[in-house]
């Protein structure tokens, strides 16, 4: 209710003030204003309890006004009307994919582009530019929560290249894989590579505090109090060191059944790598593969008799192809295409005499069906006794061309061959499912304790104490550690199977042509981000679960 209207009220009410009754009065006052009679027995019940006081504080009465409106919230937001979310929605595409952006945009930038854009936005849709957005900097604040924006980190893209088709398709395999190796009483290794810095400590620590000028407060503390206190308390007050330092690199490998094992536990020095500031360009292929047969001598010396599974990543030292299992791509020059397909006797079929294009086999189909004859084809194929062309006939294809006559090879890599000479599988994680691999959970700890007692800061030091609480994580440890594991993969398996059911649901109501409402919109959503694929494998998984348990 407005001030004005407040007025309009207790006018009237002092007009009937003490010829009415109270009940009588408000309704009089009801129907003279069209208030409603709670309405009016609310402005005057706060009139009344001013006009106290007033008295006590010794003021006249006819001093006694309404005060003024306070700002109706509610009416704000609900002035924020489609459409003027429809605008901002348009100013934020257009700004983000349109504008060549030279910065990162805060708000206010984007407030004042917003306001920029009313003409040109007006012109288009023949409206008047002050209606458009008619808004303050608040108010285009509020919109832009309304929208789901928030202010923060971004945080990294894992979340959304989990759902890509390739990941769920290796997600589910590697599922199904670990399922079905537990169920058959393999003992599955867990095998993973960190680092360690020589300078790695714990981020925060007392200290004492300091004002603008750099003296520390509280400035009144007595002179033998203060000379004593140090201003920081780590061992010998002194702050750590700036940067991270040298690191190391520690390959290890365990699980529930054996722990850690200490015989295949490594701790080396590493060279940080002048290019990518990545352990990963430390430890190469043949650092990788030397480790490997040891830790195959050690299965074999150590269970002879039983079947062994173990877990890596895809990290490029774990996937070193077997020479001459790699084909050239189109990221490959040309002449680098054309003198492989030659060392591999390999030619494209356009090079080959007796070879017919797409149109010449249609008119010899066509022809061979009026004269009710048959009609085979098939692309020739270079003999053993061939030549093979030379370059100058192969550079007359395109790259395309010749990428497109190379016939697909299944990917071999030497881990996965050398395994397989052993009788040892190996079972590849999922990319970005680190939380699949108990082994990470082990370096935390281990880091953790590092972090607590390296007070040094002496690569030497940091290194004893990690090999020290790697070693410490024993079989009922690795127990636990793999049990959250196994809880993980379950939550991945029943969401792909509830999502699978929920889809199948909305096709349902397709089909019998119920009323397609927001749930079915949200399932077409998730499935078109490539939860489809869980439709087609949440089964398997769903069983091969029941089989791990």
């Amino acid at each position: 209710m407005t001030k004005e209207c407040k007025e309009i009220v207790i006018h009237c009410c002092k007009h009937f003030f003490g010829t009415r009754k109270p009940g009588n009065m408000k309704d009089a006052v009801a129907e003279m204003t069209g208030v409603s009679a709670r309405s009016v027995v609310d402005v005057w019940t706060e009139h009344k309890k001013r006009v106290e006081e007033a008295r006590e504080a010794g003021l006249p009465e006819e001093d006694v006004c309404v005060p003024p409106d306070e700002p109706d919230v509610r009416a704000r937001e609900s002035a924020l009307k489609t459409r003027h979310l429809s605008y901002v929605t348009w100013c934020i595409h257009k700004i983000v994919y349109e504008d060549k952006l030279d910065e990162i945009p805060a708000l206010r930038k984007l407030y004042d582009r917003v306001l920029e854009l009313r003409e040109l936005y007006a012109a288009r849709h023949h409206l008047n530019r002050d209606h458009v957005f008619p808004f303050s900097y608040g108010t285009f604040h509020k919109a832009m929560g309304k929208l789901g924006y928030t202010h923060g980190n971004t945080g990294d893209e894992r979340a959304r290249l989990k759902t890509q088709q390739h990941v769920l398709e290796m997600r589910s395999q590697y599922l199904a894989t670990i399922a079905r190796l537990r169920a058959k009483g393999y003992l599955v290794l867990y095998q993973d590579e960190t680092w360690v810095n020589k300078n790695t400590t714990k981020k925060k620590s007392w200290h004492r505090k300091v004002d603008k000028d750099g003296d520390f407060v509280p400035t009144d503390l007595p002179d033998n109090v203060a000379a004593q206190l140090p201003e920081i308390i780590r061992p010998g007050g002194k702050k750590p060191p700036i940067g991270k330092g040298g690191r190391a690199i520690v390959v290890g490998i365990g699980s529930s059944l054996t722990g850690t094992i200490p015989e295949l536990l490594d701790i080396f020095r590493g060279k940080k790598s002048k290019t990518e500031d990545d352990y990963h360009k430390e430890m190469n292929a043949t650092v990788f593969e030397e480790w490997f047969d040891r830790v195959i001598a050690w299965i074999k010396t150590n269970y002879p008799d039983r079947k062994v599974a173990v877990v890596i990543d895809n990290a490029s030292y774990h996937s070193r192809a077997v020479p001459g299992t790699l084909v050239p791509t189109m990221s490959k020059t040309k002449p680098v295409i054309v003198n492989w397909m030659r060392t591999e006797r390999v030619v494209p079929p356009q090079l080959l005499p007796g070879y017919l294009s797409p149109s010449e086999v249609q008119a010899k189909l066509m022809e061979s069906l009026k004269n009710d004859q048959p009609f085979n084809y098939e692309d020739p194929k270079l003999g053993q006794d061939d030549d093979v062309p030379s370059v100058e006939v192969h550079n007359t294809l395109t790259k395309k061309q010749l990428v497109a006559a190379i016939p697909k090879r299944a990917k071999r890599y030497v881990v996965d061959e050398k395994a397989k000479e052993n009788d040892i599988e190996v079972v590849r994680l999922p990319p970005y499912h680190c939380e699949f691999n108990p082994i990470e959970l082990v370096w935390a700890r281990a880091k953790a304790a590092v972090a607590w007692r390296n007070v040094k800061y002496k690569l030497k030091v940091a290194m004893e104490v990690m090999r020290e609480e790697v070693e410490k994580c024993d079989a009922a440890y690795w127990a636990k550690l793999e049990q959250h594991a196994v809880k993980e993969e379950q939550k991945v398996i029943l969401g792909d199977t509830l999502l699978n059911a929920r889809i199948q649901r909305a096709i349902e109501r397709i089909e019998n042509g119920t009323d397609e409402n927001d749930d079915l919109v949200v399932m077409l959503s998730l499935s078109s981000s490539g939860s489809s694929e869980a439709s087609d494998s949440s089964d398997d998984d769903g069983d091969d679960a029941t089989a791990a348990n």
